[in-house]
C-alpha cells in the first residue's frame, strides 16, 4: 500500500506536484501518536489546503484515500501503478525544459509568505526581471512566443 503520512505528507505538500496511484493514502496521524508535525509542514498545509481542511486533518489524525486527496487539491493526477514512473519522468522532463531562471522565479513567488506588502512584492518582481531578462533560455522562450504570436 502506498502511504504518505506524517513526514511523507509534509513532503508531498512541498513538491511541485503530486502524482499518485488509486490506492494511495495520506494523512497527519501524529496527534494519534502523541506527536506533532513540523511547524513548517503545518503552515504549508494551511497555505495549500486551506485552514479549515488543514485543521481537520491535523486534529483528527485521519488517514484518507485518493478521492479526498484529489478533492482537497493535494494530488493533481491519479495514475495507473504501472505508468506512474513513466508519467513522473515525462512530467519532470517537461518542467526541466522550461527556462530554469523563470521556473525558479515562479517557484519563489508561489512559495513566498502571503503577508508580504506591496513594496516588497514590487521589489521582488523587479529583481526577478533583472535576473531573467537577459537569460539566454528565457530570451529564447520569448522569441519563440513572439514568433508564434505574429502568425
Amino acid at each position: 500500500m502506498a502511504t504518505a503520512s506524517a513526514g511523507g505528507m509534509e513532503l508531498a505538500l512541498f513538491t511541485d506536484g503530486v502524482l499518485a496511484v488509486d490506492h494511495a493514502r495520506f494523512g497527519f496521524p501524529e496527534i494519534n501518536h502523541g506527536l506533532l508535525p513540523a511547524d513548517k509542514g503545518i503552515q504549508r498545509a494551511v497555505k495549500l489546503l486551506g485552514a479549515h481542511t488543514a485543521r481537520n486533518l491535523l486534529l483528527t489524525g485521519e488517514i484518507f484515500g485518493i478521492r479526498r486527496a484529489v478533492d482537497i487539491g493535494l494530488v493533481e493526477r491519479v495514475v495507473e501503478p504501472d505508468r506512474l514512473l513513466t508519467v513522473a519522468v515525462e512530467r519532470a522532463r517537461t518542467l526541466a525544459a522550461k527556462p530554469a531562471v523563470l521556473y525558479a522565479a515562479l517557484k519563489w513567488s508561489v512559495n513566498k509568505p502571503v503577508d508580504e506588502d506591496d513594496g516588497e512584492s514590487l521589489r521582488a518582481t523587479l529583481s526577478a526581471a533583472e535576473n531573467y531578462f537577459d537569460d539566454p533560455a528565457a530570451a529564447a522562450a520569448r522569441a519563440r512566443w513572439s514568433g508564434r504570436r505574429d502568425r
